[in-house]
């Protein structure tokens, strides 16, 4: 198996995606990883970004950590 630094910018960003769609869902199967992980690997490969998408992505999940830690704090001062 391949490192993933060394997989193409698209597919480590598409890796990115899917990592944030599991998070935002809750799965428990990533164990110990977190959204500045997600984060850091999208911003990492976003490669050619033409039409600025992929750094939206990364604005937009920036923004879910933010809500998700917010959420978290919420509920331990409940």
């Amino acid at each position: 198996m391949k490192p993933l630094e060394s997989l193409h910018d698209d597919v480590r960003f598409s890796v990115a995606v899917t990592y944030a769609g599991m998070l935002m869902r809750g799965i428990s199967t990533l164990d110990s990883k977190s959204y500045e992980e997600m984060i850091s690997l999208a911003a990492s490969s976003k490669g050619k970004d033409e039409d600025g998408y992929r750094a939206e992505f990364v604005r937009l999940m920036k923004t879910a950590s933010e809500l998700a830690q917010s959420k978290e704090l919420a509920i331990k001062n409940h």
